[in-house]
């Protein structure tokens, strides 16, 4: 009994631990956006994140995000970026 008890609270760790480190990035245009995020130290990807959804990215140590000609910096404290007008926009 204990022993299902010890892995439901390792799960839930986990669980917190991963969506910590996670950016959500929401498009709240009607438009799809592609964005270029670069993790530090890491390669640049894209995300093509449709009109009105969202996408999640890893993004432990902080990462540099591009819509467009706007750049911009985000340390691993943000969760959420909102985008808004085709630009970034912090929680």
């Amino acid at each position: 009994m204990r022993a299902h008890l010890l892995i439901a609270a390792a799960l839930a760790l986990a669980t917190t631990v991963s969506s910590a480190n996670a950016l959500t990035l929401v498009n709240s245009d009607k438009t799809s956006h592609a964005v270029m995020v670069t993790p530090q130290g890491g390669k640049t990807h894209k995300l093509v994140i449709k009109g009105r959804h969202s996408a999640n990215y890893k993004c432990a140590r902080g990462c540099e995000l591009r819509l467009g000609a706007g750049k911009a910096h985000y340390d691993a404290k943000v969760q959420k970026i909102w985008i808004k007008g085709g630009k970034f926009v912090s929680a």
